[in-house]
């Protein structure tokens, strides 16, 4: 498995992205041995540094590309998390052979918290599905 390479989509605010955590470790978990990048705001995706390998700012060209459907097939797994469903991003993940992982992070089917709703998009199930959140802090 190691030549599998991950995408995680989570564009938003400070708040979005703290609550993904979790949900990111869960990822890395999943997929040990894999390259996992992080499309995600820029000025708060280092959060999820040391768990993903790659940081990839969601206003980018690339990005662009990945939505668009114009990308090369880059991804054995896509998990995206977008405030409005998208059909057409993850029509255009799966056509370039991802198993695509989708959960609408606005619209919960009942009150839960975030993480736990998060993690149900990914394994079906929140039970006994609760990593902890690590913080890092890099050195100057």
């Amino acid at each position: 498995m190691n030549d599998q390479h991950v995408l995680i989509v989570r564009p938003g605010a400070l708040g979005d992205l703290i609550l993904t955590l979790p949900a990111i470790q869960f990822i890395r978990a999943l997929h040990p041995d894999s390259h996992i990048t992080l499309a995600a705001n820029s000025q708060f995706y280092s959060l999820a540094l040391p768990t993903v390998d790659r940081l990839l700012d969601f206003d980018s060209r690339e990005m662009l590309q990945i939505i668009s459907g114009s990308a090369e097939s880059l991804y054995s797994h896509a998990y995206v998390w977008l405030r409005r469903a998208d059909d057409s991003l993850v029509k255009n993940l799966q056509a370039t052979g991802a198993e695509v992982v989708y959960a609408s992070s606005f619209q919960e089917p009942e009150r839960m918290p975030q993480y736990e709703f998060l993690l149900r998009g990914i394994s079906g199930s929140s039970a006994g599905a609760r990593p902890r959140i690590v913080f890092t802090v890099a050195e100057q």
